[in-house]
């Protein structure tokens, strides 16, 4: 009689604590999914200064006298 007692006591608490880790992976997947929000980024234009043109660099709103600092600066020629 005691060994059927323990293991109806062994399986009820195996039981619960399944039930339980399954009520938490499904709140947690539950949590993420509403934090999941866009946002709207603006897209903007990313060049590579050593490779951008002039016309380019200036298209950017870089005032010209950054412009020809840059293209004087660069570390190879085209």
């Amino acid at each position: 009689m005691k060994k059927l007692s323990l293991i109806l006591v062994t399986s009820i608490f195996i039981n619960a604590s399944l039930l339980n880790c399954k009520n938490f992976s499904s709140n947690v997947k539950k949590n993420t999914n509403s934090q999941d929000e866009k946002t709207n980024v603006k897209n903007s234009i990313i060049l590579n200064p050593n490779l951008a043109t002039e016309s380019e660099l200036v298209k950017l709103d870089i005032s010209p006298d950054l412009v020809s600092l840059i293209l004087s600066n660069r570390p190879f020629y085209l």
